[in-house]
């Protein structure tokens, strides 16, 4: 398989993967490619890229935050691990926008004093309490793992991968104040 049939085919998986999740949350994907550099970003939070993809023979480049790269060499790859390599990598992605807009959203959330956003959590800070967030993607569903400071898990939330994971974090969020009164 040549380079520019692996560049094909890495491009289709992660079409492919944004379309199975952050599409269906009701967002839009806004594809930009100049030459052999390719990234995506939601448009409602451009110009923030959150996947890229760069063909630099005789390897293809992937690029997701904060900053995590990896090297795709199509000549030990076949078309089907090719796509799983991408879809993991892209879900990868995927958790952290989730990350980022809940990150947007939580701040102005009335009771929430302050946020602060990690490489893989989010700390939601009500009152005197500190609550940690992690998203999770999986095949068929998505989870927020709400915790407290010291680990002990709070709540669990987890819906289908068709339906926004913002709004029912942002309802959790509402209660948050009114559990430390």
């Amino acid at each position: 398989m040549t380079t520019d049939e692996a560049f094909n085919i890495v491009l289709e998986a992660v079409e492919k993967r944004l379309a199975e999740t952050v599409k269906r949350w009701g967002y839009k994907i806004e594809r930009k490619e100049f030459s052999d550099w390719v990234y995506w970003q939601i448009v409602e939070r451009a110009p923030y890229k959150f996947v890229s993809a760069t063909e630099s023979k005789p390897y293809i480049l992937l690029w997701r935050p904060p900053n995590q790269v990896r090297q795709i060499y199509p000549s030990c790859a076949s078309p089907e691990e090719l796509e799983h390599v991408v879809k993991l990598f892209v879900s990868r992605a995927v958790e952290k926008v989730a990350l980022i807009l809940a990150h947007r959203e939580l701040r102005s959330v009335h009771g929430v004093d302050d946020t602060w956003l990690g490489e893989s959590v989010l700390k939601v800070y009500v009152g005197s309490e500190t609550f940690v967030l992690r998203f999770g993607l999986g095949k068929k569903s998505w989870n927020w793992k709400v915790a407290s400071d010291e680990g002990a898990t709070l709540t669990v939330i987890r819906r289908p991968l068709n339906e926004n994971p913002i709004k029912p974090l942002l309802e959790a969020a509402k209660y948050f104040g009114l559990l430390v009164i």
